[in-house]
């Protein structure tokens, strides 16, 4: 079953500044589209562990920090952020 992935207001707006000072805006979108699927296909077997149940994910040039609420089918971004 797939999971519904949600970002917080917060990781919106940093995604999005992210893209706008990005000079690979194309790299940062196909970046975020393969967390989001990876995170809606099995969010448990991605990424990272991490302390208060939150989990990484790294897909150059993206991290991502979120939550994953099993019972609702839901994962939740809590941030993004460039290496």
């Amino acid at each position: 079953m797939k999971y519904a992935v949600l970002c917080t207001v917060a990781a919106d707006c940093e995604l999005a500044a992210i893209w706008i000072a990005s000079d690979d805006r194309k790299g940062i979108s196909a970046a975020a589209h393969e967390i989001e699927q990876a995170l809606a296909d099995a969010p448990l077997d991605h990424g990272e562990s991490r302390d208060d149940n939150l989990r990484i994910i790294f897909v150059a040039p993206l991290g991502a920090r979120y939550v994953v609420m099993p019972e609702d089918q839901r994962v939740v971004i809590v941030q993004f952020w460039t290496f």
